[in-house]
């Protein structure tokens, strides 16, 4: 035990650092500094994530609903980039927002799945090319 009062004896009694005179205080770090960077920083997360969450949100639809709004005159603008149509609606999805985003599929074969009643969606050609088991199939 003798040891360990001899270390808590050394510790309370600190080497004066050098350039310092003994009536100069040490400077202390300022805790409040610390504490008004960490409220900034967390009311700035919270703003961020209000934001992100108010922001107008794109549901993915299949392409078979896209044809009905469109033939329904439902369609408000379309953006056709490749394989994929983003827009606006007219009206609200039940999500609430008018916002969408489809992937197209060939028209003779939209035609056909229309004309049976199937609820039918594509996959972008980059995404259907991963898909393809490494290599293996056939193009």
């Amino acid at each position: 035990m003798t040891w360990i009062k001899a270390i808590a004896q050394r510790s309370r009694t600190v080497a004066p650092i050098s350039g310092l005179s003994e009536d100069m205080p040490a400077k202390q770090p300022q805790v409040w500094s610390v504490v008004w960077i960490a409220a900034i920083s967390l009311l700035a997360f919270v703003v961020m994530i209000l934001l992100v969450n108010n922001l107008p949100a794109t549901e993915v639809i299949p392409y078979s609903d896209f044809q009905k709004y469109l033939d329904a005159g439902k369609v408000a603008k379309a953006t056709v980039t490749g394989d994929t149509v983003t827009g606006e609606l007219t009206e609200k999805l039940p999500s609430g927002t008018t916002s969408f985003r489809t992937n197209r599929i060939a028209p003779e074969l939209a035609t056909e799945l229309s004309r049976h009643g199937v609820l039918f969606s594509g996959i972008p050609s980059a995404v259907a090319s991963a898909r393809c088991c490494h290599g293996s199939c056939r193009h």
